[in-house]
């Protein structure tokens, strides 16, 4: 003979199944807000990443104007202009670009095509799908 006990202690199937159901739209959820706020945690890290690389470019640009400066007290200007149009400063993450500008009673100040008034503008602006501001640097004949 067969004797049934009927205090069973235990989970039904039908339970399992519920439970591993719950888990798993919990643990989706929990990945899904983990890896969007993880994404979002790294974009300060790369903004100052992409600042630190152009002011990278500024410093480069200074450099050069320095020993031109050195070398050809008066030429120094337009050598710089002419490797900024060149793109010898041109990244993937920046773009630069130079222009020559005159101060006057004009707000704000005048671009010029050639260097009458002695003064050459870089602007380092980030690159296209790079969020950012232009950074500016001025020299002096």
């Amino acid at each position: 003979m067969r004797t049934r006990i009927l205090n069973q202690n235990g989970f039904t199937l039908i339970e399992i199944i519920v439970s591993l159901i719950v888990v798993g739209i919990m643990g989706a959820m929990l990945v899904t807000f983990t890896g969007t706020a993880l994404q979002r945690s790294s974009k300060g890290a790369f903004d100052m990443m992409e600042f630190y690389q152009r002011n990278q470019i500024i410093d480069n640009v200074t450099a050069d104007y320095r020993a031109e400066v050195l070398h050809r007290r008066d030429s120094a200007l337009s050598i710089l202009k002419t490797r900024v149009d060149n793109g010898s400063y041109n990244t993937s993450f920046a773009s630069v670009t130079a222009q020559y500008i005159s101060y006057t009673n004009t707000n704000p100040p005048v671009e010029q095509s050639i260097s009458s008034s002695g003064y050459l503008k870089i602007t380092i602006s980030p690159g296209s799908g790079i969020d950012g501001t232009d950074m500016v640097a001025l020299y002096t004949q």
